[in-house]
């Protein structure tokens, strides 16, 4: 009978000393954020500096600073300084979403400029707490400051 009640005060301690250490070990805070405007997807600037951070530098190809992300191209055009979206921080960068052009390597299997992985790259992204995220229908939902849920 000692040794049922010693497992269970065990079990019971050490249960309490889960949850209390679970309760002190937070989730970091998120590093810039992934909005989403229409059929359009932005990023801000410390979401830029955290992918170039872990990527590398990015090289610039036209008006576009692309990284590589093992065969993915994150192409990302910076639209302004001005904070334009709430919970933006630093400037606003425009991701490529254009669909690959029949007969380019995309279209025909290749791993290069597949913005559709990009979207579920920016997505696991969210889920995993280390952006912000925020989501509009239109404009003129982000200028009422009507956020889609």
């Amino acid at each position: 009978m000692d040794s049922r009640i010693g497992f269970f005060l065990v079990g019971v301690a050490s249960f309490g000393a889960g949850v209390l250490t679970g309760r002190r070990i937070a989730r970091p805070p998120a590093i810039g954020g992934v909005y989403h405007v229409g059929a359009e997807t932005f990023v801000d600037g410390p979401f830029f500096d955290l992918l170039a951070s872990k990527l590398g530098p990015p090289r610039d190809v036209d008006e576009w600073t692309v990284f590589d992300m093992r065969g993915i191209r994150f192409a990302l055009k910076r639209l302004t300084d001005k904070t334009l979206v709430p919970g933006q921080i630093g400037a606003l960068y425009l991701v490529r979403n254009v669909p690959p052009e029949p007969g380019s390597m995309a279209a025909t299997g290749g791993r290069f400029g597949n913005d559709e992985h990009v979207q579920l790259v920016l997505g696991d992204f969210v889920r995993l707490g280390l952006v912000r995220s925020g989501v509009w229908e239109s404009w003129r939902e982000v200028i009422r400051g009507e956020e889609t849920a």
